[in-house]
């Protein structure tokens, strides 16, 4: 491996492990991470298809049924027919996952501003424009490799 290369491996090995400590703070709360951001989402938008996130989230359509699905198990989300496409199944916050987002939003609301008080605005720009950056090369070069 170059320079070059081992570089850019450092950096996805970096992106990885804050992925890690991301999902070690909120598992403090029985829930990964995919969990957390579908019920955030739906507290958000009130209502979202699963079709929606898996667009969103980039990932399997079984991968999220399967999040969904343990999520309604536990009483945080239930699910109903879409009014114009009775196929389409829209999830809403049940109360239950309701007072979980907002416990799981409180601390994260906390978390989040002593990191960035920590950092600044400025770096906390600057890492948002480079990860940008590195998404765009990224998506350029599987564009451009065919991949």
């Amino acid at each position: 491996m170059n320079d070059k290369s081992c570089q850019i491996f450092n950096i996805f090995a970096l992106l990885k492990k804050l992925g890690a400590l991301n999902k070690e703070r909120v598992g403090q709360f029985g829930l990964n991470h995919y969990e957390v951001f579908i019920l955030y989402d739906i507290y958000e938008n009130k209502v979202i298809s699963q079709k929606d996130l898996v667009e969103k989230l980039k990932a399997p359509k079984q991968t999220i049924n399967s999040i969904v699905m343990s999520l309604k198990e536990r009483d945080l989300l239930t699910m109903v027919s879409d009014e114009n496409d009775k196929r389409q199944k829209n999830m809403t916050l049940t109360d239950k996952g309701k007072e979980e987002i907002n416990k799981i939003s409180s601390y994260l609301s906390k978390s989040d501003k002593e990191i960035y008080n920590y950092l600044g605005k400025d770096k906390i720009r600057e890492i948002e424009n480079n990860l940008n950056e590195l998404i765009k090369a990224l998506e350029t070069n599987i564009k451009k490799e065919g991949i």
